[in-house]
């Protein structure tokens, strides 16, 4: 059982990516129900991936650069064509929006 759900976190993190995603379309692509979602977004974060949401958005997955890193966020009825911007936070720390 514990292989199953390892299996279906790992595809859920491999879903997640630099462009925003919803929960509902997690889901929908990993096969498991929204609120397993959640629960295995919260364990991906204690794991130290760098996983960012907020409400009314999606989640992507923030990849550090030198310079800052590429965040796209967008409401969920605009998530297909969310618009990017590079950004850079004081002292490099990545602020959690949850």
């Amino acid at each position: 059982m514990n292989d199953i759900r390892e299996l279906k976190r790992d595809q859920l993190l491999a879903e997640i990516g630099p462009d925003v995603v919803t929960a509902d379309m997690l889901a929908e692509r990993v096969g498991i129900c929204t609120r397993t979602v959640y629960r295995y977004v919260r364990q991906l974060r204690a794991a130290g991936h760098k996983i960012m949401s907020g409400p009314g958005f999606g989640y992507l997955r923030l990849e550090r650069a030198q310079a800052g890193y590429q965040a796209c966020l967008s409401p969920r009825s605009d998530a297909k064509q969310a618009k990017c911007e590079r950004t850079t936070w004081p002292g490099g720390d990545i602020p959690d929006l949850l």
